[in-house]
């Protein structure tokens, strides 16, 4: 397991509910160091926004403990109720308060919670990380779409896109969904008026067919996430009474907020050529079951 800090410093690990002594410190060590921390005692400890992605927790004491937001991903949660292993990697991933994620966490972890103001940090950044996933999708596929139409220049673009997306670097996501949607734009406008393709060329478009399909899904997902943390950071914003903390709770929910306020135009955008993009791989004779299959069937009728 990767050494984590995401959402919370060492130190806010270490002192949690005010003191390290209510705990065993050596599990606590264990679990920052990346070691196996298998029966570990990490009753009520703050693991907000952890990256704990393949930590190996088998018959750990997690009573009490905030996830809110935390990755799981892999993480071995061995317990006596597997239902409650399951629901707690389940909860993590997308830990929005007003999507009825975080009385069900709470439900499971036999504890009150953690606040709403403390969950909505951590939940913005696994938006802004489903995004990333989303976009390297859409970009990875538009790369395939841009090859088949001989445009090697934006095929390159798409691709280094895509794999900066799945990285760590920082970047501007609102300037790579305005990218996303002007490489589709250009998809789009060949699509419409473009003939029968090469046997080379309609091969690289299905490549595109899945991501495409794969980023569409994730997308809708993040979109319907965004609007139920967007309506929660204003709901929390408007009850906060203390002029201060509304500037600080604004300016560390700022980016968030942003991007759920774009994120349904960005969607419409994407869902107006989604069709667009399957006539034309079927007027290519091209096999489009699988791709088709993965797009979110709200949506896509």
């Amino acid at each position: 397991m990767n050494k984590f800090i995401l959402g919370f410093s060492l130190l806010g690990l270490l002192s949690f509910s005010g003191s390290v002594l209510t705990h065993e410190e050596k599990d606590i060590k264990k679990l920052i160091s990346g070691e196996s921390c298998e029966n570990c005692d990490l009753k009520g400890v703050d693991l907000s926004g952890a990256n704990l992605s393949g930590a190996n927790l088998s018959g750990a004491n997690l009573s009490g403990a905030n996830l809110s937001g935390a990755n799981l991903e892999g993480a071995s949660l061995k317990t006596d109720d597997e239902k409650l292993a399951e629901g707690l990697k389940t909860a993590s991933k997308f830990l929005i308060p007003g999507a009825g994620m975080v009385s069900g966490l709470s439900s499971l972890m036999g504890s009150g919670g953690s606040s709403t103001a403390n969950d909505l940090p951590a939940a913005q950044l696994n938006l802004e990380q489903a995004l990333r996933n989303a976009l390297a999708d859409l970009s990875e596929a538009e790369s395939y779409f841009a090859q088949a139409r001989g445009d090697a220049e934006a095929a390159a673009a798409n691709l280094s896109r895509a794999e900066t997306l799945r990285g760590k670097d920082e970047l501007d996501i609102k300037e790579v969904m305005d990218e996303t949607a002007s490489s589709r734009a250009k998809g789009a406008e060949f699509e419409a008026s473009a003939g029968e393709l090469s046997a080379e060329s309609k091969a690289l478009y299905a490549k595109g067919l899945l991501p495409y399909a794969k980023g569409i899904a994730s997308s809708s997902k993040a979109s319907k996430l965004a609007s139920e943390w967007l309506k929660s950071a204003q709901s929390e914003i408007t009850s906060i009474r203390n002029p201060m903390k509304i500037r600080k709770l604004r300016k560390t929910l700022g980016d968030g907020m942003s991007l759920a306020k774009s994120l349904p135009k960005f969607f419409k955008t994407l869902g107006s050529s989604t069709k667009g993009v399957f006539a034309f791989a079927k007027t290519q004779k091209l096999d489009t079951k699988k791709a088709q299959d993965a797009l979110p069937d709200d949506d896509f009728e």
